[in-house]
């Protein structure tokens, strides 16, 4: 046990039990980041999500077709995913056979917004919409960077993820390569 007399006599002591104290608070906040990674490595499968999109209307997982699947979790106002966006809309027609949907949980205004900056309605296999603060995606994959980019093949596994800011060449490949 520490007494108040030490550490007036060591004033460095002081520091050092700050120290030590906040690494094993640190230490003791990793334990749920490696239980989201075990989690995030054992789904394989496409999240069951429903999302509202700009318009209002629901989407849900079970409307995408049999084919290759890319989801995106972003934020409209997160600068990486604004770039990412621009990338993936100006290869469009190189990526058109895949089945792209943007998710994120900001809300609906924020979403309108970035559909109309993006003129997504322009981009038929892109769906965008919000899953509001349920986080159920975020949470199903474990993101914890933007933009977050989950490649799902036709039969729904999960064969690749990409996360945080990213060589967007390295991720249209990826894609293209989908099957």
């Amino acid at each position: 046990m520490i007494q108040l007399k030490s550490i007036k006599k060591e004033p460095g002591q002081l520091s050092r039990i700050i120290v030590r104290a906040l690494f094993l608070i640190l230490l003791a906040g990793l334990h749920p980041i490696q239980a989201q990674q075990v989690v995030k490595a054992a789904n394989k499968q496409i999240p069951p999500f429903l999302i509202t999109q700009s318009d209002g209307t629901p989407y849900r997982w079970s409307q995408l077709a049999k084919a290759p699947a890319v989801i995106i979790y972003f934020s409209p106002d997160c600068h990486h995913c604004v770039d990412f966006s621009r990338h993936l809309f100006n290869n469009y027609d190189r990526i058109n056979n895949k089945q792209i949907v943007m998710i994120t949980y900001q809300d609906l205004s924020m979403l309108k917004d970035f559909d109309t900056k993006f003129n997504i309605k322009h981009y038929p296999t892109i769906k965008t919409g919000t899953e509001g603060m349920k986080l159920a995606v975020q949470r199903y994959y474990g993101v914890m960077q933007f933009p977050f980019v989950a490649l799902h093949d036709s039969s729904g596994q999960l064969i690749r993820t990409f996360e945080g800011e990213q060589p967007f060449p390295e991720i249209l490949k990826a894609i293209q390569q989908l099957k």
